[in-house]
């Protein structure tokens, strides 16, 4: 009985661990593409947020494309970590998403940006719920 019961403790921790990961390496991608449009192609992300471009914008996109590289390097970071069962993916896991909340309220009070907080609110929520639950996995096991 007890061997049944470990058993599926094992494999409930996998199971929080590999959604944690998949979820964490999508966010990574979709961090990178957006960071590599600032770089790269400045007009066309401006574009996107509904603001005007002006040539006085590129040092942003420089600093706004370097500072989602970074992003995209501790969700990395955090998934190996992760995949590797240490717990240290988990806080910088719970780090990230409450970094992502933080921003979605920043743009809703300064901006009254309400699909800010629904996507990187919700997404930031959803990272530290998930970051949460694998980490407290990797502790029982």
């Amino acid at each position: 009985m007890d061997a049944h019961l470990s058993n599926q403790t094992g494999s409930s921790s996998k199971v929080w661990k590999q959604i944690f990961m998949v979820f964490i390496l999508f966010q990574a991608v979709f961090e990178l593409v957006i960071g590599f449009t600032l770089l790269f192609d400045l007009p066309m992300a401006m574009e996107n947020f509904n603001t005007p471009y002006s040539s006085d914008m590129e040092v942003l996109g420089l600093i706004l494309g370097l500072y989602l590289f970074l992003l995209t390097t501790l969700m990395v970071l955090s998934f190996v970590w992760i995949r590797k069962s240490n717990r240290a993916g988990a806080t910088l896991g719970i780090i990230i998403g409450l970094f992502l909340i933080s921003f979605g309220l920043g743009m809703l009070v300064k901006f009254g940006e309400t699909q800010a907080l629904l996507v990187d609110g919700v997404r930031g929520g959803l990272t530290v719920l998930l970051a949460y639950m694998a980490g407290k996995k990797l502790k029982t096991q």
